[in-house]
């Protein structure tokens, strides 16, 4: 069945125009998303340095037992994490009550923790 659409209402695509606006239109888009990655990526940073400040302020609030005052007040982290490398920054020379504060890396498939924290 065909349609009797008078000649003036009919469109022709132009082949190659059209292409061009599709290329431009990829760009834009491809300028878009790639500029704006690195905004919705930094959007879901953790600020670890933060995280490091309310594992020590912590230490300060709790009254650790007598058998646990050990030469130094060991903080445990289990795997490898940027928040070693902040909570050093932070708690280097300071003291949790009496001892000294010592950071250490634990195994993730270890059993037992000897850590305070």
């Amino acid at each position: 069945m065909m349609h009797n659409v008078p000649q003036d209402q009919i469109t022709y695509v132009d082949a190659a125009g059209w292409r061009d606006r599709m290329k431009r239109s990829w760009l834009l888009v491809g300028i878009f998303f790639f500029t704006n990655v690195p905004i919705i990526l930094s959007q879901h940073k953790i600020n670890y340095a933060s995280h490091a400040n309310i594992i020590y302020r912590f230490t300060k609030y709790v009254d650790w037992p007598a058998d646990r005052e050990s030469v130094d007040f060991i903080i445990g982290i289990v795997g490898e994490t940027p928040l070693f490398e902040a909570l050093h920054h932070s708690v280097k020379n300071k003291l949790a009550g009496s001892q000294k504060i010592s950071i250490r890396i634990f195994d993730s498939s270890s059993v037992i923790y000897d850590c305070h924290i």
